[in-house]
């Protein structure tokens, strides 16, 4: 019974060590999640910083196009060929902007990827809990059927002891009553020989 106690104790004692194990590593992925949600942040302000700066760039442009507007008639050509690269860049900028979109949609979908997992980690964690719950129940029972054996084994051992007194009393008296036989036997010799 013991041996059963301490192999139920054994294996709990790695499903304990399993979980923790689990929730270490459910911690690391957490950990480098976000780590990774940090970096791609990072970069996409420091990006969103560069288009600003480049829309403040092309301001500044269209202003001095306005004041050469004003100050040369003969530079409309030039000016055409600013407004054709300031669109040419718009066009980069919306590219820009598509793809962050994109990647900010992965992003959501890998999201919902992780959510899913941690909700089957979840249920399994429930499940592995209920089922240490039922095997501390179970051992709980077992402990105490463990001491109604003990008990019992405690009253069977006094009451051996208790035949072994008895026994040995009543070897003593056959033994008392065999040396009382045989000097009687040996007195009725005597008397038949005196006769």
């Amino acid at each position: 019974m013991e041996e059963k106690l301490d192999l139920i104790l054994g294996e709990l004692k790695k499903l304990n060590r399993r979980v923790d194990t689990f929730e270490n590593e459910m911690q690391d992925v957490k950990s480098q999640m976000n780590k990774r949600f940090e970096k791609m942040y990072s970069h996409m302000n420091s990006s969103f910083e560069k288009v600003d700066s480049r829309f403040e760039n092309i301001n500044n442009k269209f202003d001095e196009v306005k004041i050469r507007f004003d100050q040369v008639d003969s530079r409309f050509e030039d000016v055409n060929n600013k407004f054709d690269e300031v669109k040419i860049r718009f066009d980069q900028v919306d590219s820009r902007f598509e793809d962050v979109n994109n990647k900010f949609n992965e992003i959501n979908i890998r999201f919902d990827q992780v959510n899913s997992r941690f909700e089957v980690v979840e249920t399994k964690l429930d499940a592995i809990a209920k089922q240490v719950a039922v095997n501390t129940e179970d051992i709980q029972v077992l402990k105490e059927r463990q001491q109604h054996i003990e008990l019992a084994v405690m009253e069977t051992n006094e009451s051996v002891k208790q035949l072994k007194q008895i026994q040995d009393s009543q070897h003593r008296i056959i033994e008392l009553l065999s040396a009382r036989s045989l000097e009687q036997e040996s007195e009725l010799k005597e008397l038949k020989r005196v006769k």
